[in-house]
């Protein structure tokens, strides 16, 4: 689970104090100094330390493009994606060729910044693939389906983080992966498989708590229409399977064979009755998923949304319970 290099942490130290003692002679630009020292603290894990540090670099040289470049870097790394984004920019009208746009724009691009990245791109002729302008795309329709804004998926990475921190963990990386039609933010903390598997559900029980509101009252209004009804049962679903999911990960055994989320959640069938409920009735409640995202054809009516939010809402219920039951029986069992 660790994304990051090993440093040698006597000479990262050695090379933090040279860097003090230089800006305390004033022998050296004060600027480079705060980033030498910026990057020292991020690799001794000081993130704090070295979020403020940079910051410093950055106020004093607001437009020196190794100053820029060293912030966003270390600053997407962390996941402080505002910070990053606003680097980025800053960079965009400094860089010249072709390598440096592409950094800046995979920095826009982990903080889920598509459009800008598009365009950008075109502006600049950066020559993307048509591989890669369908992909974004694509992930671009599915945001504006759910109503995921840039800024709101800025603030999903925020409290994602912010959950990690909240277990006494640093992130160590952060790196986006595409598996099929869905995007995952993937963020890397060093532990074992295990407990990660219950960092992932503190994070889902932050996002849910912070931003899942499969109810909404404009949603399910007589004012909505059927592309509302639609989006708000799709978010119900993708409530109960990622709380499933979280559930699956804490509480069950690895299975050394699943490959992808949908195999890891078979894992609820070969453990009890309990179990292979919660895994049927996800089943039941993906074909109606099924339908509202991609039967377009077929009805979708303001009743049929709020009955399948009801179930949502029963089945996270008994994902929770399962939860408790599974792990009671782990702490109290012979």
């Amino acid at each position: 689970m660790v994304a990051h290099g090993i440093s040698n942490d006597l000479a990262v130290k050695r090379h933090e104090r040279e860097a003090r003692t230089l800006l305390e002679r004033d022998a050296i630009d004060p600027a480079y100094a705060w980033m030498a020292i910026g990057a020292a603290m991020f690799l001794q894990g000081k993130h704090r330390e070295s979020v403020e540090a940079l910051n410093n670099a950055v106020k004093l040289a607001p437009m020196d493009e190794p100053v820029l470049g060293n912030a966003c870097s270390i600053f997407s790394i962390v996941g402080e994606t505002e910070l990053a984004v606003d680097m980025a920019r800053r960079l965009l009208g400094l860089v010249t060729t072709r390598d440096g746009r592409m950094a800046v724009l995979r920095a826009l691009e982990k903080a889920l910044r598509f459009e800008e990245v598009l365009e950008i791109g075109e502006k600049v002729n950066i020559g993307f693939s048509d591989a890669y302008k369908e992909s974004a795309r694509h992930l671009l329709s599915i945001a504006d389906d759910h109503s995921t804004t840039p800024e709101l998926r800025a603030r999903l990475i925020d409290a994602a983080v912010t959950a990690v921190r909240a277990q006494g963990y640093l992130v160590r990386q952060t790196t986006l992966v595409q598996v099929k039609d869905q995007l995952r933010y993937e963020l890397f903390i060093d532990e074992t498989a295990r407990r990660c598997a219950e960092v992932n559900f503190a994070i889902a029980e932050a996002l849910c708590e912070q931003f899942e509101d499969p109810v909404p009252a404009e949603t399910l209004s007589n004012g909505a229409g059927e592309c509302e009804w639609r989006s708000a049962a799709s978010h119900a679903y993708y409530a109960a399977y990622h709380k499933a999911l979280s559930v699956a990960d804490a509480c069950l055994p690895p299975n050394p064979f699943a490959g992808g989320e949908h195999e890891r959640l078979e894992r609820f069938k070969q453990h009890s009755i309990k179990g292979k409920q919660i895994a049927y009735v996800l089943i039941d409640l993906k074909k109606t998923r099924t339908t509202a995202d991609h039967k377009l054809a077929a009805p979708f009516q303001q009743a049929d949304a709020t009955d399948f939010i009801l179930k949502c809402e029963v089945f996270l219920e008994k994902v929770e319970a399962f939860s408790v039951y599974t792990t009671g029986a782990q702490t109290t069992g012979p």
